[in-house]
C-alpha cells in the first residue's frame, strides 16, 4: 500500500474515532438528561397526590361542617 493511501485512511479512521466519541459523549448526556426528567415527573407525581390528599380532606371537612 502506497503512503499516500494508508495515511489518507489513518486520517479517516482517526475521524470516525472522533465522531464515535462524540456520539458516545451525546448518548451520555441524553440518557443524564432523561434520568433528571424521570426524577422530576416523579416529584411532580408526589406533589400532585399531596395536593389532591390535602384538598380531599378539605372538602370532607367542610362535608362534616355542612352537616
Amino acid at each position: 500500500m502506497d503512503n499516500k493511501l494508508h495515511s489518507d485512511l489513518m486520517e479517516m479512521i482517526g475521524e470516525l474515532r472522533e465522531q464515535v466519541e462524540i456520539e458516545k459523549r451525546k448518548r451520555i448526556q441524553i440518557h443524564a438528561e432523561v434520568i433528571r426528567l424521570r426524577k422530576e415527573i416523579e416529584q411532580h407525581k408526589k406533589a400532585n397526590v399531596d395536593f389532591y390528599a390535602g384538598l380531599l380532606a378539605e372538602i370532607k371537612l367542610a362535608d362534616m361542617g355542612d352537616k
